[in-house]
């Protein structure tokens, strides 16, 4: 805004804050200026508007004692209220500069959710001010600076932070417990990038920040050696691999070969838990030649383990792969026995539908009609076992055919004169025209339809042969 009045600063003066001193001040210098500029309103709306801002900052987070407050608010007063003259302006120095700087940045930046607590981080910055401690005036400019960069950036900077750590975790100039700490951050960081763990990266800023100031300094002493024990980033697993080696996994994606592949010792219990697993595959595989087969690799990869033949990776390699074939075959295994399941089915249904007809041309009793019903209800039940139940069916079917009552020598001649007119009729038949063929044979074809109806399924079974049916 033109000729709008500079915001208020002054030199940081050590001390007791008094908020309310300040503020009568501030009231006293408000009362005066209205008066003073009583026919000058811009003025004396933009001295309002000087001091309410200097308040909502002070309030805000107070960065200087009442003195520095009272000093600020008489020199103010100078130059635009009580208007001397010969007022110089306070020429701020650059350590004051600085200061003022890093006050704005504190106040600006969210600190709470970081671990970052203002009211110290501003003592801090007060102390370092008072002894002129520009070092210490640069650490928290950077830490500022690294919060900041950490807000706009949380994601990114967070992989930067692990890949720092990965580098630095196996370097012997670590103290061990320094090494331990990195590694632990080293794996929070991994699985919340993996979505393996939920992790408040916001809260774990100031942490990995300070941790990453401690690697700095003990990495820039001494000659790098590589550390002998191990860290919770060798023993903890993922996969069947250390985290050590998941993590290079991940960082090698974004970064490309930024450092030696991690090797990592296969354990032998690992292996033999690996060898039992197929032990356990091969008892469920049917085709004994192909279990022979199976059982002579197993046996082949146990003594390469026992006589150290071959290194543990290509032995875990090749036991992985030989697993995986034996799956392949019991997946096989199963599809080619519901194959043969859907035969069985077939050959039950239409098996207990032939001897429903049959019980129903020769009127059989309730308790046949209830048998049959019985077997259908097995033949809808998955765990029935279908081969016991095709024996069980195909007995029943010729005990009814072998009950079939045998027709007598009259029954036999009336069955043959029958035929002997059928076939004179059919004869005539054939001299009509094609119409009445057509409409004397249509009666039977019904039945000629039903019987090569196609089998329904399971659920069908059921619902077509009913209790209604058997009464009948």
């Amino acid at each position: 805004m033109k000729n709008k009045i500079p915001a208020l600063q002054s030199a940081y003066q050590a001390g007791a804050y008094d908020e309310k001193a300040v503020l009568e001040k501030v009231d006293a210098l408000l009362a005066a200026s209205r008066t003073i500029y009583a026919k000058d309103l811009l003025m004396q709306r933009r001295i309002e508007l000087a001091l309410g801002n200097f308040v909502e900052t002070m309030k805000q987070l107070p960065s200087n004692s009442t003195e520095g407050y009272l000093a600020s608010l008489d020199q103010f007063d100078k130059h635009y209220i009580h208007v001397d003259e010969k007022a110089k302006t306070e020429e701020l120095t650059e350590v004051d500069k600085k200061y003022q700087e890093l006050v704005d940045k504190i106040k600006r930046l969210e600190t709470d959710s970081y671990n970052v607590n203002k009211t110290n981080l501003l003592s801090e910055l007060q102390t370092a001010k008072v002894e002129k401690n520009e070092a210490k005036m640069a650490e928290i400019e950077q830490l500022l600076a690294s919060l900041q960069d950490y807000q706009d950036r949380t994601g990114v900077t967070s992989v930067e932070y692990l890949k720092a750590f990965y580098l630095a975790v196996d370097d012997a100039r670590l103290q061990p417990e320094l090494r331990k700490k990195v590694a632990d951050l080293t794996l929070k960081l991994y699985k919340s990038q993996a979505f393996i763990e939920a992790v408040d990266l916001k809260a774990l800023f100031l942490e990995l920040y300070q941790t990453k100031l401690e690697v700095d300094k003990a990495l820039a002493s001494g000659e790098a050696a590589s550390a002998k024990d191990k860290t919770v980033l060798d023993t903890e697993k993922l996969d069947d691999h250390s985290y050590k080696t998941a993590i290079y996994g991940f960082l090698k994606e974004l970064y490309g070969e930024f450092a030696p592949q991690p090797t990592e010792e296969i354990s032998e219990a690992t292996l033999q838990a690996l060898f039992q697993k197929g032990q356990e595959l091969l008892e469920k595989v049917t085709d004994s030649t192909l279990q022979e087969n199976y059982q002579k690799q197993l046996a082949a990869l146990g003594t390469d383990l026992q006589e150290a033949r071959k290194d543990r990776e290509t032995i875990l390699a090749e036991t992985k792969t030989l697993l995986t074939q034996i799956v392949e075959t019991l997946k096989e295994q199963q599809a080619s026995a519901a194959l043969k399941d859907k035969e069985i089915y077939l050959k039950i249904y239409n098996l207990l539908i032939s001897a429903h007809k049959m019980l129903e041309e020769q009127q059989g009793t309730d308790e046949q009609f209830a048998k049959v019903d019985a077997l259908l209800d097995k033949l809808s039940d998955p765990s029935v076992d279908k081969a016991a139940l095709l024996t069980e069916a195909e007995a029943f079917f010729n005990q009814l055919q072998s009950s079939k009552p045998v027709p007598t020598d009259t029954e036999a001649k009336t069955e043959t004169e029958a035929s002997s007119i059928e076939e004179t009729k059919e004869e005539k038949t054939s001299e009509s025209p094609k119409e009445t063929v057509e409409e004397s044979s249509s009666p039977a074809t019904p039945k000629v339809e039903e019987a090569n109806a196609p089998a329904p399924s399971e659920k069908e079974a059921e619902s077509q042969v009913t209790p209604e049916e058997n009464k009948q």
